[in-house]
Order: structure tokens, then C-alpha cells, then sequence
């Protein structure tokens, strides 16, 4: 690691996603958030209803921004732009769109 770079800290990246959030979640839900027919979104499991099409696309929209952002040449989604972040390999170097996609799936296992 090159010594002028250091690691976000907890709160810098917890603001970063809160910023990057606001951003995926207001469109998504402005778009998809109303207006599905009841049985297109939700899916009955045992005696539960569960609607998978809203968590699905915000799945697929999520992954894209975080991993396509983040393998960008910013190296950064806007939240950790703001805060003077951005993501990188080892070596400082930017990382790939496959790298970017497994750090993203890995989220789910930290959090």
C-alpha cells in the first residue's frame, strides 16, 4: 500500500453508503415503488407474502452502481467521492468490474 493512502474508517464509509443510498433509492422507488400488480411483486411462501420484484431490481440497480462505479475510473461511487475515498487494489491501482462484483456480494456476508 502506497503510503500517502489510509483507510476509510467506519463512520466515513457508513456516510458514503447513507449518500450512495439516498441516490440508488429515491429513482428506484420513484419508478418502481407503486403501481406493480400485486401479483407480478409478491409471492406467497407457506403463509407469508413476500414481494421479490422491488428487491430484485434494487438488487440489480445496487450491484451495477456499486460495482460499475467503484471499477470506474472515478474508483469511487459519489458518497465516497464526497468524502475523498475511492477503491482500490494492493497496489493503489484501480480494480476490475469482476473484482468490484465480489466485493460487492461480499457485503451480504459482513453484514
Amino acid at each position: 500500500m502506497n503510503e500517502n493512502n489510509s483507510y476509510g474508517g467506519f463512520w466515513k464509509r457508513l456516510i458514503a453508503y447513507i449518500i450512495d443510498a439516498i441516490i440508488i433509492a429515491g429513482p428506484v422507488t420513484m419508478i418502481f415503488g407503486t403501481g406493480l400488480p400485486d401479483d407480478v411483486v409478491n409471492v406467497k411462501v407457506d403463509t407469508v407474502e413476500i414481494s421479490i420484484l422491488p428487491q430484485a431490481i434494487m438488487f440489480f440497480v445496487s450491484w451495477i452502481y456499486f460495482a460499475g462505479l467503484e471499477s470506474s475510473v472515478w474508483q469511487a461511487t459519489p458518497g465516497k467521492k464526497i468524502l475523498g475515498m475511492k477503491v482500490t487494489d494492493i497496489e493503489g491501482k484501480r480494480i476490475s468490474f469482476i473484482t468490484a462484483t465480489i466485493r460487492y456480494l461480499s457485503k451480504f456476508l459482513s453484514s
